[in-house]
């Protein structure tokens, strides 16, 4: 178990070390290259995240549906039908308030304060109304767990371009910061000869 033990543990030793080996092997024009192409990725990812972030959001804006809504017209009229050749059951002024059942097309099904010759609902068009939304906290939950992801990809990202020049011979990134909308700073700075800040 012993000989095991210091088996697996030279093994290590020597993936650390070659490592190490092949980091500083890079000159100083490859380190750099390597850098930027590092940091084109995370820009890439941070633009595509704001992308998604954007879509996701009209997504979850498609799923708000109005509850309610305002006469803006004077005398507009409610139809017993949604089309105007229906009959004609009332005429409502400005300011008032009916509560939204359905939707069909540019027509607003809405309920009635008293029922008018027999029916408790009625037909509105769209011109003549201003419909009042209720953003649904499940999606307003979903948009907020979707970003908390997005946000912690780019910090692993970030963290691990940070960890793979920790022990570079040229450059080392000594911290960055992460914003809303998603961008990112990345502060990097050059060694000088022979000495390594990190340690």
């Amino acid at each position: 178990m012993r000989i095991l033990r210091l088996t697996m543990m030279l093994l290590i030793l020597q993936s650390l070390i070659t490592g190490v080996a092949a980091q500083e092997s890079l000159s100083q024009d490859d380190t750099l290259k390597e850098l930027s192409s590092d940091l084109t990725a995370l820009d890439l990812m941070v633009q595509e995240t704001n992308y998604n972030i954007q879509e996701f959001q009209k997504t979850q804006m498609t799923l708000l549906e109005p509850r309610s809504l305002t006469i803006t017209g004077q005398e507009v009229v409610i139809y017993k039908g949604a089309g105007e050749e229906t009959p004609k059951l009332s005429t409502v002024g400005p300011d008032k308030s009916l509560q939204i059942i359905d939707k069909e097309g540019d027509w607003y099904k809405v309920s009635l304060d008293e029922p008018i010759q027999g029916q408790s609902t009625g037909w509105v068009h769209s011109e003549y109304i201003v419909p009042t939304f209720i953003f649904n906290p499940i999606s307003e939950a979903k948009i907020r767990a979707f970003i908390e992801q997005k946000f912690n990809d780019i910090l692993n990202a970030a963290l691990k371009i940070k960890e793979k020049y920790k022990n570079n011979a040229y450059v080392y990134i000594p911290g960055f910061r992460i914003a809303f909308p998603p961008q990112v700073q990345i502060e990097i700075k050059f060694k000088e000869a022979g000495n390594n800040p990190e340690k």
